[in-house]
């Protein structure tokens, strides 16, 4: 009996984890699929954390399973806690500054 090896995370991947900007996934998401990803909440512009945790997973070359999902998701979540830009458990703030980068690059391709 025992720890089966896959549910170990090497090394070079928990690095990985740990070199997740969040602020360059949101721009990522912005980029993909556009400025009209983003909802008005209250006062602020927000993306679903949902759609941020897959873009991680693919700006990040992660293969998409349970285990990425689940780390990718917790080091975006406290990444977004430490900037102040959580909301709650399914939105995340926009910044204005990447927001306004990233529909000026749309509008020039619409």
């Amino acid at each position: 009996m025992g720890i089966d090896k896959k549910n170990f995370i090497d090394n070079e991947t928990l690095k990985t984890y740990q070199e997740i900007n969040g602020l360059d996934v949101i721009r990522e998401l912005l980029l993909f699929k556009s400025h009209k990803v983003c909802e008005k909440k209250d006062n602020y512009l927000v993306v679903r954390k949902k759609d941020l945790d897959d873009i991680a997973l693919i700006l990040y070359r992660l293969k998409s399973n349970q285990t990425n999902k689940l780390s990718v998701s917790f080091y975006l979540e406290k990444f977004f806690h430490r900037s102040f830009l959580f909301v709650d458990k399914t939105f995340i703030k926009v910044p204005d500054d990447i927001y306004t980068q990233c529909k000026k690059i749309d509008d020039k391709y619409e």
